[in-house]
């Protein structure tokens, strides 16, 4: 049993050392001093996580990003009628060994529908190595002529390749 001296102070706690089993007599100055202490360390802490997480995760991205793990192996085309599907290819701007992480399915969808003949087109990233494109053409319903030329037109009036 310890007890405190008369010439310790009101603010002076006791605490236990760890593994020692020994108390130790701690002073402070006020309760108020000690919880700032202990939030100037939380701070620091936190600062040092935020800024090693920081400086870590691009070059971290970075690496995945052109791992060959992530290249794309093979790009599935489905509902083609009348157009190539090297066509489809080209257009989509996507061939194999680029990175998936560089294949935003939004952006290769607007590529392909910029096409005339391309009603609607849906991609979807299959992991971690494979596109999955599905393409609806547009139907021709009639036939443009202008000299020698003839153009498909679908339902809408959208003249097409």
């Amino acid at each position: 049993m310890v007890s405190l001296s008369s010439s310790a102070t009101p603010a002076a706690t006791l605490a236990a050392a760890p593994r020692r089993g020994t108390p130790v007599l701690v002073a402070f100055g006020s309760l108020a001093a000690a919880a700032a202490v202990a939030n100037r360390r939380r701070s620091i802490a936190f600062f040092l996580t935020a800024a090693l997480l920081f400086f870590t995760a691009g070059p971290v991205l970075r690496y995945f990003a052109g791992h060959r793990y992530f290249a794309v192996r093979e790009i599935e085309v489905e509902g083609l009628e009348r157009l190539d599907t090297a066509q489809v290819l080209v257009w989509l701007g996507m061939g194999e060994g680029s990175s998936i992480w560089a294949a935003s399915p939004r952006v290769l969808e607007r590529r392909l529908e910029e096409r005339p003949a391309i009603e609607h087109a849906s991609v979807r990233r299959i992991w971690p190595d494979r596109l999955h494109v599905s393409v609806r053409e547009r139907a021709p319903s009639a036939v443009l002529r202008q000299g020698p030329h003839a153009f498909p037109v679908d339902r809408s009036g959208m003249v097409f390749d």
